[in-house]
């Protein structure tokens, strides 16, 4: 199951192995500071899928395009 998890900007300092843990278990981390997004974090291999389904995206779109 895919949960969202907030976590301070200090906790990327003073607990890595915990968030790298949470984002290897395929959630995602909003780092926050000041009460303010400033990162969303992935694992590697959702970002690789993420990559691929953009350029399948882009690909059909310039198909497409061609066939106007």
């Amino acid at each position: 199951m895919l949960n969202t998890y907030v976590r301070p900007s200090r906790d990327l300092r003073n607990n890595y192995y915990e968030i790298a843990k949470i984002v290897k278990e395929h959630n995602h981390v909003i780092i926050i500071n000041n009460g303010r997004g400033e990162a969303f974090l992935i694992g590697i291999e959702e970002f690789a899928d993420y990559e691929e389904y953009v350029h399948k995206k882009y690909v059909l779109s310039e198909l497409k395009k061609a066939k106007e």
